[in-house]
């Protein structure tokens, strides 16, 4: 079977140390020799949903989608986590984006990320993201922002952004999604106030992201609109936003506008 990756898949590959490349490198090979039923037999490869995969190379787990053309089978490598073994903590996280590491993410010390003296970040005090003055990011009056009227936001009409049905997006069945197996896990990690962590976030599509706490359990979504995110729990309920402060970093705040923690 032909394999190809992706630029994500390629990158990763680079950072992995030489016994876990080696491990890699003897995986591709027998992928190589053998066809999607020879793999699924032997246990190297499970479908975890649709053609989404994962294959084991060591303490590597590949993600690929296997796909036929003209050619023959092949196999798309799309990306790779490494597991570990120790429990989870806050040693898990990416320094660069832990707030108690980089002050740069820290609103303690880089003001210009504390709505309380940043008053752009304040939907208190800047009306233009305050939803209950802009209706355009309330989704009592934006049908467009709110699940329980758009079915293509809300996960349990459309299955693919569903985590308890697309199993690609699941942390505790895709180990690429989940910190306590994947080191690499980029995030985005949810802190509260006294910056701990209180979980983390994968992308579902362009206007959704799936919110997990801290032992991969699903917890709601967040659906992108102008400001930032509207926030909603696993019953559709609106709970609260999320203000872009840019460069990756937004601020959480409940209904009534009180600030309760950052996503990095």
């Amino acid at each position: 079977m032909r394999f190809f990756s992706t630029a994500t898949f390629s990158e990763k590959v680079q950072s992995l140390a030489p016994n876990s490349q080696a491990q890699l490198s003897a995986l591709l090979g027998r992928v190589q020799t053998a066809s999607k039923a020879d793999l699924l037999t032997s246990g190297v490869a499970t479908i975890l949903q649709d053609d989404v995969c994962l294959l084991r190379a060591g303490d590597t787990r590949v993600f690929g989608t296997i796909g036929e053309d003209a050619d023959g089978e092949f196999l798309l490598l799309l990306d790779l986590a490494q597991r570990s073994y120790g429990p989870f903590s806050a040693g898990h996280f990416i320094t660069a984006r832990n707030p108690r590491t980089n002050s740069a993410l820290n609103p303690r010390v880089n003001t210009a990320l504390n709505p309380r003296i940043n008053a752009s970040l304040n939907p208190r005090v800047n009306s233009s993201i305050n939803p209950r003055v802009n209706s355009g990011l309330n989704p009592r009056v934006n049908a467009s922002l709110n699940p329980r009227v758009n079915a293509s936001l809300n996960y349990r009409m459309n299955a693919s952004i569903n985590p308890r049905v697309n199993a690609s997006l699941n942390p505790r069945v895709n180990s690429a999604l989940n910190p306590r197996l994947n080191h690499a896990f980029g995030g985005p990690f949810v802190y509260d106030l006294d910056l701990m962590q209180e979980g983390f976030m994968v992308r579902a599509n362009d206007s959704v992201i799936l919110r997990f706490d801290k032992e991969s359990e699903f917890v709601g979504v967040g659906i992108k609109n102008s400001a930032g995110y509207t926030l909603f729990d696993t019953n559709n309920e609106w709970v609260g936003q999320l203000v872009d402060a840019g460069e990756a970093r937004y601020l959480r705040f409940d209904l009534d506008n009180e600030w309760t923690g950052l996503v990095v």
